[in-house]
Formats: C-alpha cells, structure tokens, sequence
C-alpha cells in the first residue's frame, strides 16, 4: 500500500522532469493499490493546487476512477458518501429548478439537465440502497457505486459534448445560410423579388442569432456546471483527506488490535504453561507428602522398635545382672563352704584316726551311730540328688531364656516369670546346699563324737573294722567332693552362660547402634523432605503471583484495548458531525 510521502516524491520528480502527472503514470512508478495512489494523488493536487491535463474522452474515466476510490472507504466512514450523493442530488434539484428565459434556449439545455438528473436520480437508489443495506461482501456494493458515480461523472461531463456538439451545428447553419442568401440574389433581379428576398433571408438570418444566444446561455450554464463541479471536486478532496486520516486511525487501530491479541494469545499460551507447570509442581508436592508420611511412618515405626529394643535390652541387662550376682555369691559361698569343710574334715580326720584306738570299746554304740549317719547321708545323698536335678532344669531353663533373648521373638513376660523361677531355683539349690553343709557339720560332730570315742571303741572291737568304716567314710567324702566338683562345674557353665548372654547384649547394643543410626537418616530424609517440600511451597507461590499477575495484565490491555476502540467510534462520529455541520448534507 502506498503512503502520500511516496506518492508526493514522484509526483514532485515527475513536475520538475516537465512530465504530464497522469494516474497510469503514478500506478507504473509506485506499488499498491490505485485507489489508495488516487486518494494521495488528489491530497497533492488540492494541496500544490495542480490540475491534471486530461483530453475530454478521459475526463469522465478519470472522474470515475477517481471518484471509485472512494468506494474502498464505505466501510469505515459510509455516511460521508451518502452526505456527498444527497449534495449531488441538492444542486441537480436547483438547477432544474431555474428559470427558463425562452423557449428555444430550454429546448436546448433541457436535453443534458434532464439526462443528468434522470442519470443521477437513477442512480441515486441504488448508491442509497447500497449505502443502507451493505452485503456481506463489500466488492459487490463497491463496484455498483464505482459504476453509479461514473454514470453521475459523465452526466455532469455532457455538457461539455454538448456544447461542442452546439458549436458544430451552428457552424453547419451558418454556411447553410449563407449559400441560401447568395443563392437567392443570383435568382431575384427584381426589386420586389429582392425585397422578397430580403424578407425572405432575413428569417434565417434570425435564427443564427438565436442560436448564438442559445449557444451563449448554454456556454454559461456549463461554466455554471463546471464551477460547481470545481467546488463537488475540492468537497470530494477534503472528504477524502477525512477518509485517509480515518484510515490511518483506523490502522493503527486496527494495528493495535492485532497486537493485543497477539499479546493475549501469547499470554494465554504462557498461562496454560504456567497452569500444567503448576499441574506437575501439585504432582510432585503430593508425591514428596505421600515420601514425607512414609518416611515418618518409618520414623515412628523406627522409634518403636528402639523403644521396644531399649526395654528389651535393659531387661536383659538387668536378667544378666541378677545371674551374674547369683552366680558370683554361688561360687563364693561354694568355694568357702568346701574349703572350711575340707579343712575341718581333714583336721577330723587326723583326730579320728588318733583317737581310733580308743574308740574300739565303743563300736556297738558307734555302729548305731554309724548307721544313724549312713541314714543321715543317704538323706543328704537324696536332697544332692534333687539339688542335681534343679540345678539342670535351672540350666536347661537359662539355655532356654538365652535361646528366647537371642531370638527375641519370645514373650516377655514369661521370660521374665522364667528368670525369677530360675532365680528362685537357684535361691533353692543354695538353701540346699547350706543345708547339705548343716548336714555336713552334724556328721563332722559326729565324726568327732566317734573319734573320741575310737579308744574305747578299739579296746571293745577290732581295729580293723573301724578302719574299714573309716575308709567307708572317705569314700563318701570323696563322693561329697566330687559332687562339689559338679557344683564348680555348673557354676562354671553359668558363667560361660552369663558371658554367651553378655555377647547377645553386645549384639543388641549394635542392633539398637545400627537402629539409632537408621534413625538419624531417616530424620536427616525428613529434613531433606521437609526443605524440598518449602522450596516447592515457594515455587509454587511463585507460579500463582506470576499467574495473577498475567491475569491482571491481560485483563487492562483488554480493558485499555476496548476504550481505544470506543475513542476511535467516538471520533468518527465527531468526524460524521462535522462533516454534517459543514452542509455537506
């Protein structure tokens, strides 16, 4: 499309060139349409006040170009068009309303006044129809306005034919006459004949000078035409100085819209982003919940299972306590019972075998005695027998409990229950024991009852049975000891026990270790989760001010977008007011 500035340089270098400025001319030198080269065409001519030199055949074509591009503005100011159409109308009305001075000059101009005003009046309903009820399609309603204004040119321009057409006719008349006149006064000698002939020849002599005068007021009545014509002309240019700056406003307008749509398509675009960005982010945030729940879940689990442990472990700890305590007074009090009771029986025996010899007249009641003690140590043999017994069940009961602490699966409480049976078992075997020692002692008493009384005893029987039972007596001595023995032993086996149960404590220890350090991931996780969870809280703050923010920017351009378009039709009803002010109505 071309601007006035392109359209001004030619037309400025084609003046100074000497070259004739035509239409055809400007369309060859400049690209785009020619009704936009036309409108500036016209803008440089009412501005430099140049008049195009054009024959009388292209005058009509020009007019009707140039009033067809015109057209092409109906869209934007249609009101301006008709006002000029109704002007049309308004001067072709008081033209035909004029008075006529005689009768052969009316029947001279009438011809063209009437063939322009039935021209334009029949043309007139169609530009109005067109004007009042536009098609959807412009290019139709364009063309047959193109083609009405170029009918109304050339009505305005056949004046100008008639007139010459006039000037040839009298022309034609007057040689006809003057061949009539000579021809007469060759045939006419006569004076009355020339009188006639004057008479005769001074009619058509008339007529030249009628038609002289026709010839004169219809030359007026054209110049009156084309005077208003001028001044339909310079309505025209200003209507289309108005129509271009309605143009350019609505371009830019136009422009505007189109930008701000672009804006609004692209920032929806970076909305719906933002939107499915905000969609994932949501995922993600629900995702890290969904990790942070788990991993607290496993925390609590975690926590539950050190507490359960801790509280296993200090049982444990204080069982191991317990059977390390038992087994430390058991050993003690073993160890010191059988050495007094060695040491005591070996000191007894030293005596008894001294005062054998004087027990021998004593056997009778010693053999009593002895029986009395064989009795008392078959007793003792019995209870060291269920000592024996419960002193294996304590030690199959403690595997068991050891067994149930390694596996910890097992029931606490019975664990427990089993621990102080255990413990009252060996509270037992310890009773048991002190009472072998009392039944000891007694037979120790015995013994040295029986070795005092060994003199007589030997004076009453003989010696070599009293040897035979004191060899008796070792030997259950020495049965004694070996059971004292089989205590060490088993009090031995509940040390390695207490130190098997010391190795499961030190193992738990590690288990609760590795548990604690478990524990300390797990919160350094949660702590992780918890940072990425405020990052992704931030983000998606973020994500939300940036979408309000799209939102209220969107929400002014179309704001200020619309009051742009309301100044705009504000304006080009202020322009159709003043072009109705300036009578062009």
């Amino acid at each position: 499309m071309a601007n006035y500035s392109e359209v001004k340089a030619v037309c400025e270098r084609l003046q100074r060139e000497g070259q004739i400025i035509t239409l055809d001319l400007l369309a060859k030198h400049l690209d785009g349409s020619r009704s936009s080269i036309v409108v500036h065409f016209d803008h440089w001519c009412s501005e430099t006040q140049y008049v195009p030199k054009q024959g009388k055949q292209d005058t009509a074509a020009s007019s009707g170009k140039g009033m067809a591009s015109l057209s092409a503005l109906t869209d934007k100011v249609p009101g301006s068009l008709s006002k000029m159409i109704n002007f049309s109308k308004k001067m072709m009305k008081d033209k035909s309303s004029a008075s006529e001075a005689d009768k052969p000059r009316a029947e001279v101009s009438e011809t063209p006044s009437s063939e322009l005003k039935q021209k334009t009046e029949s043309d007139l309903p169609a530009i109005d129809a067109a004007l009042t009820d536009p098609p959807a399609d412009n290019k139709p309603v364009a063309k047959s306005m193109d083609d009405a204004i170029v009918r109304a040119a050339e009505a305005v321009s056949k004046p100008k034919q008639d007139k010459a057409i006039a000037q040839e006719t009298k022309k034609q008349a007057v040689a006809k006459e003057d061949k009539e006149i000579a021809a007469q006064q060759v045939a006419t000698p006569s004076k009355a004949a020339r009188e006639a002939d004057v008479t005769t020849s001074s009619e058509p002599t008339n007529e030249p000078v009628a038609s002289d005068a026709m010839v004169s007021q219809l030359e007026m009545h054209i110049e009156e035409l084309e005077q208003q014509q001028q001044d339909l002309q310079q309505e025209i240019a200003q209507l289309r100085d108005r129509a271009r700056e309605l143009t350019e406003d609505s371009e830019d307008l136009h422009q505007q819209f189109t930008d701000a749509q672009q804006l609004a398509i692209e920032r929806q675009k970076a909305l719906n982003e933002l939107q499915q960005s905000l969609v994932q982010h949501q995922a993600e945030l629900n995702q890290v919940k969904d990790r942070l729940a788990e991993a607290e879940q496993q925390r609590d689990e975690a926590t539950q299972a050190k507490r359960q442990g801790d509280e296993q472990y200090e049982l444990l700890a204080q069982k191991l306590d317990a059977l390390q305590m038992a087994n430390a007074e058991l050993q003690s009090q073993a160890g010191s019972k059988h050495a007094e009771h060695v040491s005591q029986l070996e000191e007894k025996l030293e005596q008894t075998q001294k005062e054998l010899a004087l027990q021998k007249q004593e056997l009778p009641v010693l053999e009593q005695q002895l029986q009395k003690a064989e009795q008392a140590s078959a007793t003792l043999q019995k209870k060291l027998d269920e000592a024996s017994q419960h002193y294996q069940q304590l030690e199959a009961k403690l595997k068991e409990s050891e067994q149930n602490a390694a596996d910890q699966g097992g029931n606490l409480a019975q664990l427990q229950q089993e621990r102080d049976d255990a413990r009252q078992q060996l509270e037992d075997v310890i009773a048991a024991k002190d009472e072998m020692a009392d039944q000891l002692k007694e037979q120790a008493l015995q013994i040295e009852q029986l070795s005092s009384k060994l003199p007589e005893m030997r004076s009453q029987h003989e010696f070599v049975e009293q040897e035979q039972e004191l060899q008796r007596l070792r030997s259950r001595l020495q049965v004694m000891e070996s059971k004292i023995a089989h205590l060490q032993n088993t009090n031995q086996m509940l040390k390695e026990q207490s130190e098997v149960t010391a190795g499961h404590q030190s193992r738990q220890r590690e288990t609760i270790k590795l548990q604690r350090e478990e524990n300390k991931q797990l919160r350094e996780a949660q702590q992780q989760y918890l940072q990425e969870k405020e990052q992704l809280q931030q983000r998606l703050a973020k994500m939300e001010e940036q979408l309000s923010f799209v939102k209220n920017n969107s929400t002014s351009t179309i704001e200020r977008l619309t009051l742009s378009n309301q100044q705009a039709q504000q304006r080009i009803a202020t322009l159709e007011q003043q072009l109705s002010k300036a009578g062009i109505a």
